[in-house]
């Protein structure tokens, strides 16, 4: 709940595009990272692809992806900034 209410913060600041990190789900490294940080007390969270697009559309934005390995890189654009978007760029 606290990232749909972050990115929908994001999106009524934001004149046309917002660039966010996502860290994903089902990774090695997103098990080392959940150890690592579980032991020192920080929650951390994990996103699948559909789960960062909910919070996209939630905010009435289109996203465009660009996977960087253990994380997502996402531009989340406002409907008129999409260029004919959803989630394209890079996978």
């Amino acid at each position: 709940e606290q990232a749909r209410q972050f990115v929908r913060k994001a999106a009524r600041l934001a004149t046309g595009k917002v660039v966010a990190s996502f860290p994903k789900r089902w990774t090695l490294e997103s098990v080392v990272r959940s150890i690592w940080l579980g032991r020192q007390g920080c929650p951390v969270y994990f996103y699948a692809r559909r789960e960062v697009r909910s919070l996209a559309s939630s905010a009435g934005m289109a996203c465009r992806f660009h996977d960087c390995g253990a994380i997502w890189i996402v531009e989340l654009l406002s409907a008129g900034a999409s260029g004919g978007g959803g989630d394209g760029g890079a996978s």
